[in-house]
């Protein structure tokens, strides 16, 4: 059997679980299968509320003040209460320092069928592996040794000197301190596993609108289940492995993809999607106030009514012979989540930080061999394609960059339409 595939699809993308657009329908009974591999290397920032770049370890750092050590520490629970000295109470004891770094290494499958000339279906399974390494360092505040005999006069009997001698704080004991409430903070974190699945539907019709210019468009409905992980609220250093940071939550994208074919060689479109995201109940610590870190009595679980989520691509390719060269620039705007739970707490504190918002751009050079499979110069229709994706700009977002290499193959089955005979 021939496979004989319409010359339009060469200008398309590739059916890929991260990508709603330039995704033209296959014919009938034909089907694609699709492997990409993404590196993102070293994740050592994001952008935050106020949309500047800022380090992991910087947003973990923290200044432990002496009264929070002395309550939470046996010496400081057996010395007692300080008084209402304030000048002491403030006294920061040491700056604790917790740098982060994660890599991400993510394997997506996809497969899709032409039910009809004018429908296709396809599901995109990606496999994520992922490691964030940490590491806690303590600097202990000098003007606390010089103020030694002023601390000892406020503390009863022989403690005083056990206060001078006393090791304010080391990483062990903030590990130590950490567990106490529950919390995990190990050298290392990783995970392996299925991401979110994706499956839908891709639509499709082109007109013609002079002899060079054909105007094609495509509609979509995409369903992301939520299969990655998510985050859990007692792990300081692991991370939700879903798109956008957005899991725990299925969602429903529709979809529109307007776009231009210049010449049969130029493809100039657009991707426009809307996402319903779905009600879902996850595990949090809800804080009182705004302390980064809540006690384990906070924890339960939350009712979350995700935001809706924004999607606007615009995308471009040109053919040269079996060679193209791609530029895609993209938003994704996330709406606030709404949440609730069984106790009182600053919920709008979570809340904030669940609203974002991410341009990215992106590159790509690859080949295709369909025309040359077509004219039987080729063994199989192929498609190979690099690209570099980067964030330029956002809100509480990733600040994602990676390379990937996406290889695609179309094959025959049973059902595809044959070819017309020609009679003369």
């Amino acid at each position: 059997m021939t496979l004989k595939l319409r010359h339009f699809l060469i200008l398309t993308a590739l059916i890929a679980p991260e990508a709603l657009g330039q995704v033209a329908v296959l014919p009938r009974g034909v089907g694609l299968i699709q492997y990409s591999y993404r590196n993102m290397g070293a994740q050592v920032d994001f952008f935050n509320g106020d949309g500047k770049l800022e380090n992991y370890s910087n947003a973990n750092d923290q200044k432990i003040g002496l009264k929070s050590i002395m309550d939470k520490t046996s010496i400081g629970k057996s010395m007692g209460a300080l008084g209402n000295n304030s000048a002491l109470n403030e006294l920061n004891v040491a700056d604790i320092d917790i740098s982060v770094e994660g890599n991400v290494n993510a394997n997506v499958f996809a497969i899709g069928y032409g039910i009809t000339d004018f429908l296709t279906a396809y599901i995109g399974i990606p496999y994520i592996t992922a490691e964030v390494e940490s590491t806690i360092a303590v600097k202990v505040n000098p003007e606390l040794l010089e103020l030694k005999s002023s601390v000892s006069q406020f503390l009863p009997g022989n403690l005083g000197e056990k206060f001078n001698n006393y090791k304010m704080i080391t990483p062990e004991r903030v590990r130590e301190q950490l567990a106490k409430e529950g919390y995990t903070l190990n050298d290392k974190w990783s995970h392996s596993g299925v991401g979110d699945i994706q499956m839908g539907f891709k639509s499709a019709f082109n007109q013609r609108l002079m002899r060079s210019v054909l105007f094609n468009m495509g509609m979509g409905l995409d369903y992301r289940h939520p299969t990655g992980y998510v985050e859990d609220p007692n792990i300081l250093n692991d991370s939700t492995l879903s798109e956008g940071g957005e899991g725990g939550y299925a969602g429903l994208t529709t979809s529109i993809q307007p776009g231009f074919v210049f010449a049969r060689q130029f493809y100039l479109g657009a991707d426009l999607g809307y996402r319903m995201n779905f009600s879902t109940t996850l595990d949090k610590r809800v804080p009182v106030a705004e302390e980064a870190l809540p006690e384990q009595n906070r924890l339960t679980q939350v009712d979350i009514d995700p935001g809706s989520t924004k999607i606007a691509r615009l995308n471009s390719k040109y053919m040269i012979d079996k060679f193209f060269a791609g530029y895609y620039l993209g938003y994704t705007g996330h709406e606030r989540d709404d949440m609730s739970g069984p106790i009182a707490g600053n919920y709008d504190f979570l809340e904030a930080k669940t609203e974002r918002w991410q341009v990215y751009q992106g590159m790509q050079l690859g080949m295709q061999t369909v025309k040359a499979y077509e004219s039987k110069q080729f063994p199989i229709p192929l498609e190979l394609t690099l690209g570099y994706h980067f964030t330029s700009s956002g809100i509480n977002a990733n600040n994602d960059s990676y390379y990937s290499l996406t290889m695609t193959t179309f094959f025959p089955t049973p059902f595809m339409r044959k070819p017309s005979r020609r009679t003369h």
